[in-house]
């Protein structure tokens, strides 16, 4: 541990947040955590349900290649409870000729050889094209080109149609079209790392993510990191942090010599001080839609199949996530998400009206000897980022014009989708360009 005397307040408690606070407690840096809700997570957020069983309140997992979700677990002595179990996948597509609703396994090359409706050729041909994802190394250069572009290019219109235009249609709409070839790439190859001949495992953390973020907390109380929750930061200054007490309405401030945000960078526009024009200008070109999901219980499993794309014109989500195959999991629960910009018709909607369209959705297909023990719909606001093309000028650095403030959101985890092992990624990319800039500073003192 190189620091004893430093502050840093850290602004989220998100899972990017805690791995931030966590790698600064590692140096010796006093770091003390902001979040304005009562409880931590972010989007990993839990919930307790009725029987007192903990649940994610947004569905997470993890794949074979989260390196960084696995070493901080075993940093902290965590990663037993870390469990990777096999998972099915399915599609439920609408056929253009019948005119009817059927669904199919996709759990690998023979499932996908005899999908119905679409040619030998154009199944072949998306085989292909996975195979060299997986094997070859990512091409930097499909950060200028879209997905439909490349895709189509690989596969065919025909399997470009079937696989892929409806996920993007259904989760980012007017943009579909200008979706980066390589964060679809990066997305295909997390997937497939999880995937061999013996199926695709999925990694799973006892009570869901937010369990496993509770239990970072309280080992970083242990090691003397202050947590103040329902406290909202207001403002921000060189080396001053504004912050009011949602309890009370009561605010206050505090000096800290350097200050880390990990909490959407839309919310920071109106609270950050003396701000460049050249970072409010990133700040605004960084585009995220938002999620309302909504989370079923269930008295019954609902199916074995864990991950079911949904190809429907008549539903506005593209897929349904069953947890109740996952063992680690004690609760039959089924989210479906609905991913949407903010001006869409369904973000007005209210909770109840949200909640009353997808109830419909999973009845349709909900066996008659089941019941729904209890519903909830959760939103986020800022749930995922819009990784259209050129998007690596827009998360060149997290350092600011502000002395001493560094900031990222989930957009940083570019080229890859946001997820809890981006999260620390970039945790670990935060804490590092405040280290340096220390040293440097240190240095110069010394002269």
């Amino acid at each position: 541990m190189r620091y004893t005397r430093y502050h840093v307040a850290v602004i989220g408690a998100g899972a990017m947040g805690l791995a931030a606070a966590y790698l600064l407690n590692k140096e010796g840096f006093q770091v003390t955590v902001y979040e304005k809700n009562e409880s931590a997570g972010g989007q990993s957020q839990s919930v307790t349900l009725k029987n007192g069983n903990k649940a994610d309140m947004f569905y997470h997992y993890f794949c074979r290649s989260d390196k960084a979700v696995f070493n901080l677990l075993e940093e902290l002595n965590l990663k037993h409870k870390l469990h990777f179990e096999r998972v099915r996948t399915g599609i439920l597509h609408q056929r253009e000729m019948m005119n009817d609703v059927i669904f199919e396994d996709l759990n690998g090359v023979l499932d996908t050889l005899a999908l119905k409706d679409v040619s030998a050729t154009a199944k072949f041909r998306f085989l292909w094209h996975l195979l060299l994802i997986r094997l070859k190394g990512l091409n930097l250069k499909n950060d200028l080109a879209t997905a439909k572009d490349v895709y189509q290019k690989m596969e065919g219109k025909e399997a470009y149609s079937f696989f892929w235009d409806y996920l993007l249609s259904k989760k980012f709409f007017k943009d579909a079209d200008k979706i980066s070839a390589l964060f679809l790439d990066c997305r295909i190859k997390r997937v497939m790392a999880s995937t061999s001949l013996r199926g695709t495992y999925y990694g799973f953390y006892e009570g869901g993510t937010g369990a496993m973020l509770n239990d970072i907390i309280e080992i970083l109380k242990e090691r003397g990191v202050e947590f103040r929750f329902n406290t909202e930061v207001i403002s921000i200054n060189e080396e001053q942090i504004k912050f009011r007490n949602r309890y009370n309405d009561k605010i206050a401030s505090e000096y800290t010599e350097n200050i880390i945000s990990t909490i959407p960078l839309h919310y920071l526009i109106p609270i950050v001080k003396n701000l460049t024009q050249k970072d409010l200008d990133i700040f605004c070109s960084t585009e995220n839609y938002g999620c309302i999901c909504s989370m079923f219980v269930l008295k019954k499993p609902f199916s074995d199949t864990f991950w079911t794309n949904v190809n429907r014109r008549d539903w506005d989500t593209n897929g349904i996530v069953d947890f109740s195959s996952v063992k680690t999991i004690k609760d039959n629960i089924v989210y479906i998400p609905f991913y949407m910009p903010h001006n869409h018709t369904n973000w007005h909607k209210t909770d109840k009206d949200m909640l009353y369209l997808s109830e419909n959705m999973l009845r349709e297909y909900l066996d008659e000897d089941n019941e729904i023990i209890e519903k909830h719909i959760y939103r986020y606001e800022y749930a995922q980022p819009v990784f259209t093309t050129d998007f690596f000028d827009r998360i060149k650095s997290v350092k600011t014009s502000l002395k001493g403030f560094y900031c990222a959101d989930t957009c940083y985890a570019y080229p890859n989708d946001r997820c809890v092992d981006e999260c620390i990624k970039t945790a670990e990319r935060l804490v590092k360009e405040l280290i340096r800039d220390d040293e440097i500073k240190a240095l110069r003192r010394k002269r």
